[in-house]
Formats: C-alpha cells, sequence, structure tokens
C-alpha cells in the first residue's frame, strides 16, 4: 500500500493524476511527474509484477488495464503521453488494497459529479460492492443471537445445531435418535428458547451454510455414472447391469447398488473469501517475499513460475486458487471387513505453510461407497470434478472478498497429484507395477499408449517415446552401433499402426475397450473441432491439388505414404523395389486402369524407355557375342534411373509422382552411396558392424576346434588308460592262479594299508 497520499478528503484524493499539464508552461507538470514514478516504484514493488518480470497492465487512458501486460518503461512512456485513464484512484489492479474507508470516499466522490455521465467517463467507474452471500451472512447474524435469555456469551441456535450435527456424524446417531435429543433441548430449556425442534429443523438450518453435496448412482460394475444425460436411465450403457436392487415387501424406493457422493469445490473455495481469517491468506502465494535459492513453499517453485508465464491472466490475479489433489484407499471397518473407500481430497496452495496443511483445508470432493476397490475405473468416479475443475478454469465463479470488500471473479486451476504408485497408476492410467520405482508399458503394447489423448505419435510425449522403446528392446537384441537406426524403424511401424488405429475408431466412432471412456470424450470432442475437421479437409484436398500446373496428384495410396508402400512392396516381394513401381502401384485403379491421363502417360513413357534400354543391352551383347550369350538384366537403380527421366518435375525440380520418396534423391536425382555424409556414415558403421560379427564368427570356430581337438586328445589318453587297466587286471587274474608269492605280497600290502578285504586261499 501507498502511504504518502491523502485519503481522507475528496479535494486532495491523488488529483495529480488528472492535472498532467501546467497550466502556465503548458508542459508536464512537476507534481505529474513525481506522481508516475511513485506509481511505477510502487507497481515494481508488487510480487505479482516480480514474479512477471517487471511487467504489469498500463493503466494509460488507451490501454485502460485491458491489454497484455508490457514493460516498466512502456506503461511510463504511456502514462506521459496519454495520461491515467479515468477514475483509477485506487491501484487495484496493481496490487493496492481496496479498504472499506477508501471504496466509501471513493464511491462517494465519484457519484458526486453528474457530469461524469455525460462525457462518457461514468462508465470506466466501478460498480458499489454487490455481496452475494446475504442469505450467508445472515446465517452468520443469526448465530450471535443468544440461544435463549440469559445464556453464555456464543451460545446459538446455530451453533446448537452444528454441535448436534457433529455428534450425529462422530457417534453414528439415528434420526430418531436425534429427533429425541432436539426435543429435550426445547423441553428443558428455559421457555422461549430457540433450539429445534427436530431433526428435519436441525438439518435445514445447516443447509442453509451453503455447501451442498449430490450423490451419483454408479454402475455395480464401475462403469459409468448415472449422470447428466443418463441419470434417468435404468441400466449400465457397457456391462448391461442393472441400476436397482430388486423391490421386496419392506423397501417401497428404489436402492442403487452403487453410489458416491460429490461435494462440489467451488462453494467452499468463495466461502474462503468469506471469513476476515483465510481471505487475506489466500493472497499470500503472491505478496511474500521468497529468499534466493530456497523453496519454502509450492508457490517459490520453478514450476510455480513457469506456469504463471505461461498464463499471464490467471496470474495477474492473486486470488485465484491453486489446487492440489490427493487420493488413496482405506479400510474403514480395519481388517474385520474387504471394504475399500477412495476420498479424494483437494488443498488449496494459496495459503502459507502453517495454514495449507491443516485438516480443515482438505477439502473432500469425491467419496465412493464402496466396497469393491475402483482399480481402473477411478476416472469413472473423477467425471463431475473434472467438469467443474474446468468450468472453474475457463469461467470461474463470481465470489465476494470480504478483506478487500469487493466482487471478483473466482479461478482455480489443478497443479498436480500426489499419491503413491498405486493411486498414480489409477490417477494417470499408466502401469507402475513389476517392482519398480518408474512408470512402465506392459508387454509393450500400442493399446497402452491410449492411456492420454495423442492424435498420433508425434503427439505423444518424448519421454513416453522412449520407455515404449526400452519396453521394446528388453525383449530383443542388435548391435549396439545400429540403436539409432533400430529405433528409427521401430518409431515409422508404430506410427504407422497408431495412425491405422485412430482412423479406424475415429470413423466408426464406436468406443473399443482400450480407451478409456473420459479419453475417448476427449478424442471425440477434438474429432468435433473446427481444427480437426479444417486439418482433415486439408488432407483430403491435398490429393487434389494442382502445384505448378502439373494437374492435381491423384493416387491410391490411401493413408500410407510412398516411403511405406515402397517397404511394404519390398518386405512383400524380397527384393529391391525401383521408383517406377512404386508409382504404378500407387496409380492403377483395382481394375487396372491409371487413375489419370498424367499418370496413364508417364507411365507408358517408362515403360518405353525401359523396353528401348533393354533393347539397347541386347544389341550390345549381339555384337560381342556369337549369340548364345543373353543380355544382362536391368538393376533396381537403373530401372528407377529411367523413371526420373520419364515422370516430369515441378518448378523445383521435385518429381512427380513419388510423394514422400522425394526425400531419398538430391537434387531431384537418386541417391548413391556417398552422396549424403550421414549415409556415408551409416554405411561405415555398417561395414564396420560387419567385419566385427565376421571377425566374431571365425574366432568362434576356431575355439570350436580348439575345443574338438582337446576333445579327441581327451578321449584318446582315457582309451589308452583303459586299455593299460583292462591288461594289468589279467596279469593280477593270472598271477593270483599261478604264484603263492604273489598272493603273500598283496596280502602283506593290504593289511599295512588297512584293507580288510578276505584274501582268497589257493587250493593246495
Amino acid at each position: 500500500m501507498a502511504g504518502n497520499y491523502n485519503y481522507g478528503g475528496n479535494g486532495g484524493y491523488r488529483e495529480w493524476m488528472y492535472k498532467r499539464f501546467d497550466e502556465v508552461t503548458g508542459n508536464l507538470s512537476a507534481e505529474y511527474v513525481a506522481g508516475v514514478e511513485e506509481f511505477m516504484t510502487f507497481a515494481n514493488s508488487q510480487p505479482i509484477v516480480q514474479s512477471n518480470r517487471g511487467k504489469f497492465h498500463c493503466p494509460c487512458s488507451v490501454c485502460k488495464n485491458e491489454k497484455h501486460m508490457v514493460s516498466g518503461r512502456r506503461v511510463s512512456s504511456h502514462l506521459f503521453s496519454q495520461g491515467f485513464m479515468p477514475d483509477y484512484y485506487v491501484w487495484y489492479r496493481h496490487g493496492e488494497e481496496l479498504n472499506m474507508d477508501i471504496g466509501t470516499s471513493y464511491t462517494d466522490r465519484t457519484y458526486q459529479s453528474e457530469n461524469h455521465e455525460e462525457d462518457g467517463s461514468y462508465q470506466n467507474i466501478e460498480e458499489p460492492v454487490r455481496n452475494h452471500s446475504n442469505k450467508f451472512y445472515d446465517l452468520l447474524e443469526g448465530a450471535q443471537n443468544p440461544l435463549y435469555d440469559g445464556c453464555r456469551e456464543g451460545q446459538s441456535q446455530l451453533s446448537l445445531a452444528a454441535r448436534l450435527m457433529q455428534n450425529k456424524a462422530e457417534y453414528n446417531m439415528s434420526e430418531k435418535l436425534v429427533d429425541s435429543v432436539c426435543q429435550m433441548f426445547t423441553d428443558f430449556l428455559p421457555e422461549g428458547n430457540q433450539a429445534t425442534g427436530s431433526h428435519y429443523q436441525t438439518e435445514k438450518l445447516m443447509r442453509n451454510l451453503g455447501l451442498p453435496y449430490h450423490t451419483i448412482d454408479v454402475c455395480m460394475n464401475n462403469c459409468m455414472l448415472f449422470w447428466k444425460e443418463t441419470e434417468k436411465e435404468d441400466q449400465c450403457r457397457f456391462c448391461g447391469a442393472q441400476r436397482w436392487k430388486p423391490k421386496d415387501d419392506r423397501r417401497r424406493t428404489k436402492v442403487p447398488y452403487s453410489r458416491m457422493w460429490y461435494l462440489p469445490i467451488g462453494d467452499r473455495l468463495k466461502r474462503m473469501y468469506q471469513s476476515h481469517k483465510t481471505a487475506a491468506a489466500m493472497r499470500w502465494h503472491a505478496e511474500h517475499q521468497s529468499k534466493e535459492g530456497e523453496m519454502n513453499h509450492p508457490s517459490d517453485a520453478a514450476e510455480w513460475r513457469y506456469f504463471q508465464e505461461q498464463n499471464p491472466e490467471f496470474a495477474e490475479e492473486p486470488r485465484n486458487v491453486y489446487l492440489g489433489l490427493c487420493t488413496d484407499g482405506f479400510n474403514p471397518f480395519g481388517i474385520s471387513r474387504n471394504h475399500s473407500l477412495w476420498p479424494v481430497i483437494l488443498t488449496p496452495y494459496n495459503l502459507p505453510q502453517g495454514m495449507c496443511m491443516n485438516t480443515e483445508y482438505l477439502f473432500l470432493t469425491i467419496l465412493n461407497s464402496g466396497p469393491n476397490h475402483p482399480r481402473g475405473s477411478l476416472d469413472v468416479f473423477l467425471q463431475p470434478l473434472i467438469e467443474e475443475l474446468k468450468e472453474l478454469w475457463s469461467t470461474g465463479v463470481d465470489a465476494f472478498d470480504v478483506s478487500l470488500n469487493q466482487n471478483f471473479n473466482l479461478k482455480a486451476v489443478l497443479m498436480w497429484t500426489i499419491s503413491d504408485f498405486p493411486a498414480y497408476s489409477m490417477l494417470s492410467g499408466w502401469t507402475t507395477h513389476e517392482n519398480c520405482g518408474f512408470v512402465v508399458l506392459d508387454n509393450c503394447r500400442i493399446v497402452d499408449l491410449f492411456v492420454m489423448f495423442s492424435e498420433c505419435w508425434k503427439c505423444v510425449p518424448r519421454d513416453r517415446q522412449e520407455r515404449y522403446f526400452l519396453e521394446f528392446a528388453k525383449t530383443h537384441t542388435w548391435d549396439p552401433l545400429i540403436t539409432g537406426t533400430v529405433q528409427y524403424h521401430f518409431e515409422q511401424i508404430i506410427g504407422r499402426r497408431m495412425k491405422d488405429m485412430v482412423s479406424g475408431v475415429r470413423t466408426s466412432r464406436v468406443q473399443p475397450t482400450w480407451i478409456r471412456k473420459t479419453i475417448w470424450e476427449t478424442m471425440c470432442a477434438y474429432w468435433d473441432t473446427a481444427e480437426a475437421q479444417e486439418k482433415s479437409k486439408t488432407y483430403s484436398n491435398a490429393r487434389m491439388s494442382d502445384r505448378n500446373g502439373l494437374g492435381p496428384h491423384i493416387h491410391f495410396s490411401g493413408p500410407k505414404s510412398f516411403q511405406e508402400i515402397q517397404d511394404d512392396m519390398e518386405e512383400e516381394l524380397g527384393r529391391p523395389v525401383s521408383l517406377g513401381e512404386v508409382f504404378i502401384k500407387t496409380h492403377t485403379r483395382p481394375d487396372g486402369t491409371y487413375v489419370d491421363q498424367k499418370a496413364e502417360k508417364i507411365a507408358k513413357t517408362y515403360e518405353q524407355n525401359v523396353l528401348d534400354r533393354l533393347n539397347e543391352l541386347e544389341a550390345d551383347t549381339s555384337a560381342v557375342s556369337d549369340g548364345a550369350s543373353r543380355p544382362r538384366e536391368l538393376t533396381t537403380e537403373e530401372y528407377t534411373t529411367i523413371f526420373l527421366q520419364s515422370t516430369e518435375r515441378d518448378a523445383r525440380g521435385n518429381p512427380y509422382g513419388i510423394g514422400s520418396l522425394k526425400n531419398t534423391l538430391v537434387s531431384g536425382n537418386r541417391k548413391y552411396p556417398g552422396d549424403s555424409s550421414s549415409f556415408q556414415a551409416l554405411e561405415e558403421q555398417l561395414k564396420d558392424a560387419h567385419r566385427k560379427i565376421e571377425e566374431q564368427v571365425a574366432y568362434n570356430e576356431r575355439r570350436e576346434s580348439e575345443v574338438a581337438s582337446r576333445e579327441a586328445e581327451q578321449a584318446r589318453v582315457a582309451a589308452e588308460q583303459k586299455d593299460k587297466l583292462e591288461h594289468l587286471s589279467l596279469v593280477e587274474k593270472y598271477l593270483r592262479q599261478t604264484d603263492p608269492q604273489f598272493l603273500h605280497f598283496m596280502a602283506t600290502h593290504s593289511s599295512s594299508a588297512g584293507t580288510t578285504e578276505p584274501i582268497p586261499q589257493q587250493d593246495p
């Protein structure tokens, strides 16, 4: 707040702002120049201006605080040349507080003059503050009325009702018990007391606080919500499950199998500005001074500043709310029952550190009834919250700031989510299991790419593309030198498949099972936008465009590029394919006729030139041989060269009818090895890889030969030893039978060795 001005009377209230010129000299007055300098000093000292790198709105009579933020130098230049916009006595768009005294003085002053309406400047006067929460404040005013005459201070009808409803929720009191307690209060309190007489009256009184909730029925399999356009349906659109439980004699009303509760966030955010305790604190994030190099609050983070730089209009209003979302599952009954509840909680990060994580500022927004785990269907429950967050971001809601005594348009943004990895998987649709501390893809399935809205492969975030390729690399091997080439072709194939899948579902407009409902709705909404329709029309008309007078380029390649068609033909035929073959393939109808006269002319010229070249080769062969030799066949490169000579070219020298294959040409001619440094480097890498493979094969053959020789030598030695053992066994047997001295010798040595084997006795 600038404090060097007189806010008290009407006569001295910043009159210098509209006395730009000196009446005597006709130049800028010294008072005006000094005032502009003080305004600039005040504006530059505001945190919101510092966070926007010194840029702020210009309050001159031309810009009127409505155009984009500009530098301080330009603002001062405008103020000196154009002057201030009418009636901008309070610099509320530049961080100055509009308190009650200022607002009253300002309003009285601006309404005194009747000439403002005549000269048109009255349109810039801010309307008197209109409080849209009169009902709420009337209720709070009623809270000050005593519960009965002579009661203690603070005891009122509202405080008693609030305490009673709190006990009902905490101790699970039935409605009949609450009716009995209310009647007891009415009977025992002094006559003329203001206590409510029943549960209905108590609940009706509390509803006036203006914090509603909505009960929404859910499919028993968590497929969809019976909400908005499906509110009156009786069964699920996806699985066909019934919405209602069967009726019986005891139940007259319909009871759903499952339901959820949604508590709108907008009303509670507005309530933050209706309390003197929190209204000023909600601007803390923009007004506090952060220390350089320290992050004591999320508003000190670089991501916060980056968001404000990208969304200056949102950041301009410090009362806009920055939200964080958290969710996790728990069992309210402990381990005695299998029951899973998943509350979704939002918290505003506008508040300082000591407030934003307090329990009273953790706003419960969604609660499902359970008992089943929502698993991958959590996004179904998030639909009401997402819709309200979109509304808060785009249009906002009208709110009243009690600290500044003024109305304003309150907007909000969801900055981030906070959850563990299982909950993160459910919120984002990404897989976080398999003992990984980061997001991975299951089995490298292409359908996993549709957990977020991506129009094509190029729109998929680069880090996700890299992770997808890493999953592919886990199950495939190749020489590290050609990793770049493998990844390039991998992404080309994935891009084509993804494009085919998107094209198919876009044409049928039938939601496939591998795209979530929320993602599908986003995709359908995008396809219906003017941008998507115009892009589709542009692509459709591209084939009929007449470039450089060559006529419309008509072909039957469909969504595939010419490069993709050539790759498919080479894979099918098992040989290289020339540009002429690709041209004929793409410019011929299924019945064999050409798409237009120009394509037919080029094709016939190409075929005739090929025939002429073959005749030349046959003539050359006949001239140098005895007639028995056959002429050589044309190579693929020769066929391509003949086609390039046969087709037409545009003003830039690009050949007609080859589409994306023109990228394989240099100056309109076929690229050959050595024409491109990048191609040459790739060729050298491939040669080096082949050389290493051959060396490895030769080394493996030598090793196998050495191992075979060693095994043969070992087998020979083993055979010799076996023969020797058999020979010695025969000698021993003979000596045992014929020589007694040998038996004595064996017995002596066996006993000394500790053997107990009996020695056979020879018969005398």
